[in-house]
């Protein structure tokens, strides 16, 4: 990835709060580098609440990092998903939208396949939420990006999978 898209550990921090940025950073890095990994990470945050303190930080940096945490534990498929994944799934949703109203196309891109392993293809429970209460944040992110292909197709995968399947709402 280019440096301009990934944030460094500094690009939000202006010599305050130290503490919530490094740690993500250093949780997705972490999680990055193996399976292994991956579930001390699942083990040490059991209740889901350290991830989605980082997912509703206010620095990008952190919601960033938080977005790629959330899709490399994702991504194995061997993780229990708790009653807290469908948290994730709204703040995740929410992120993408923040991230688009600010133009903030590479924020959305990363978030977005946390968004759809999660709330899409993974949850029943997320998608019954983003199937009630998202649809207007979906259909405000598709009218933002039409300008951005790759954001507009990972919108239409999720519309897609949100109105197929056993959990689809008629």
């Amino acid at each position: 990835m280019p440096s301009a898209v990934v944030p460094g550990l500094w690009d939000d921090l202006h010599c305050e709060h130290v503490a919530v940025p490094f740690a993500t950073w250093a949780l997705a890095s972490w999680a990055t580098a193996s399976q292994l990994n991956r579930s001390h990470i699942q083990e040490l945050d059991q209740d889901g609440n350290a991830i989605m303190s980082a997912l509703m930080a206010p620095e990008r940096s952190v919601k960033w990092h938080a977005s790629l945490l959330v899709q490399l534990l994702l991504e194995d498929r061997n993780m229990p998903l708790n009653d807290f994944v469908s948290d994730w799934s709204s703040r995740l949703l929410s992120t993408i939208s923040q991230a688009c109203r600010h133009e903030d196309i590479s924020l959305a891109r990363v978030a977005f396949p946390a968004f759809l392993l999660l709330s899409v293809e993974r949850s029943p429970g997320a998608k019954e939420i983003v199937m009630e209460k998202g649809l207007n944040s979906m259909r405000d992110i598709a009218k933002q990006t039409t300008k951005h292909k790759q954001v507009q197709e990972a919108m239409a995968k999720a519309l897609e999978l949100l109105c197929t399947g056993p959990a689809f709402v008629s």
